[in-house]
């Protein structure tokens, strides 16, 4: 790739970015950081958002600073907003720190979806689909074993009929297109067992290569059973906390550090996850535990014999004997002994009150039913 026009306005946040405007023509362009490219304008050496440019085919006429297409029937752009883009908040430059791109149509293939640069994916992505990437070949990958879509070594690859130039497999398919990214002529595709075996015959290093760490070198074709065995690889916590770990630490992890691991509870044995094993001591029946009235008492108190211990705590408030006569005094357990032998006299008066009551009340309604008896005879006597 030598040369690509800018489609979307640009503002530089850092002294090593290119200041773009649509139209501007960027040349000696090559791939740098992923989502970003090299190139230099007028006069100027810098870097530039890889999505914010389209490659310039070979073949294409120039004038008045601009591209104009020799070939017709090109794919054209609709921007869904304004081209116009603020500068980033964050000055750290990553994939998915790109703003968001124009809507994709064609004469051809019509989609809605936000076009989004085909090759550029996160690392979380990457490692999840153990996808050999050109960071990890041991020496320089040829031009020729690169994909002008995703700037990566060639995957799948596909070479066209046209041309003779090669891409891989997924990014023609999320292209959309029928005409050749590269010479504008119809398109059309044969698998490329060329590159293929070029590609394999090349030397690559394990992912997480690194001192003290991996240290496997091998072909293409051997690094997705490397990685199955990989005692570095990075794998979830197999138990659900989302932690990434090294695949040789698993069992350090699960065992010692996870907090969705589970440990025994030392009262009830039954398997708690570590997180909850605080909540869980509040609730255990088998928790021993300090007689809420915090009695004198020496016997081991389970949580699910606590009522049955308050029925016989001599700390625990009860009413007086003589409550339903009258007396409402509270007093501990150990205290209605006492209660009872020094409020006799008083107790005494109140049954004997209570026992009034209830004989007037129990005359007043021996009157009433006479009274509902001579009334009941009357009528009956009328009705004669």
């Amino acid at each position: 790739m030598s040369m690509v026009e800018v489609l979307y306005d640009f503002d530089t946040k850092q002294p090593d970015e290119l200041s773009l405007h649509v139209g501007n023509l960027i040349v000696n362009c090559e791939p740098a950081e992923d989502g970003w490219m090299r190139g230099e304008l007028n006069g100027k050496k810098g870097i530039f958002p890889r999505s914010f440019v389209k490659i310039v085919p070979q073949g294409t006429a120039i004038a008045s600073g601009a591209v104009s297409d020799v070939k017709m029937g090109l794919p054209e752009f609709k921007f869904s907003s304004s081209p116009k883009y603020k500068p980033f908040k964050k000055a750290k430059r990553r994939v998915g720190s790109l703003p968001s791109q124009a809507t994709y149509k064609s004469s051809i293939v019509t989609t809605t979806k936000p076009w989004k640069q085909p090759g550029i994916v996160s690392l979380e992505t990457a490692l999840a689909n153990d996808k050999v990437t050109k960071e990890l070949f041991t020496s320089p990958l040829p031009n020729h074993l690169e994909c002008e879509i995703c700037l990566d070594v060639l995957n799948n690859p596909l070479i066209t009929g046209c041309c003779g130039q090669s891409y891989c497999k997924d990014c023609i398919d999320r292209v959309m297109t029928m005409l050749c990214p590269h010479c504008c002529r119809n398109l059309e595709t044969f698998p490329d067992k060329k590159s293929v075996r070029l590609i394999n015959e090349l030397e690559i290093k394990c992912r997480y290569y690194a001192e003290n760490k991996c240290q496997w070198k091998g072909s293409p074709p051997a690094f997705t059973h490397h990685l199955k065995v990989c005692e570095f690889k990075l794998i979830v916590c197999p138990l659900g906390c989302g932690k990434q770990i090294e695949k040789k630490s698993v069992t350090a992890h699960t065992s010692k550090d996870c907090k969705l691991r589970k440990i025994t509870c030392e009262h009830c044995h039954k398997q708690i996850s570590y997180h909850n094993m605080t909540l869980h001591k509040t609730i255990c029946s088998e928790m021993p535990i300090s007689c809420v009235n915090q009695c004198s008492s020496t016997e081991v108190i389970l949580r699910k014999d606590m009522d049955a211990h308050l029925n016989t705590c001599p700390s625990q408030l009860v009413t007086c004997e003589y409550f339903e006569f009258g007396c409402n005094q509270k007093m501990k357990r150990q205290d209605l002994q006492h209660h009872s032998s020094t409020s006799m006299e008083r107790h005494l008066s109140l049954v004997a009150e209570s026992a009034r009551r209830e004989r007037d009340a129990r005359i007043a309604l021996e009157q009433d039913v006479r009274q509902e008896i001579a009334l009941l005879k009357a009528i009956i006597a009328s009705k004669r």
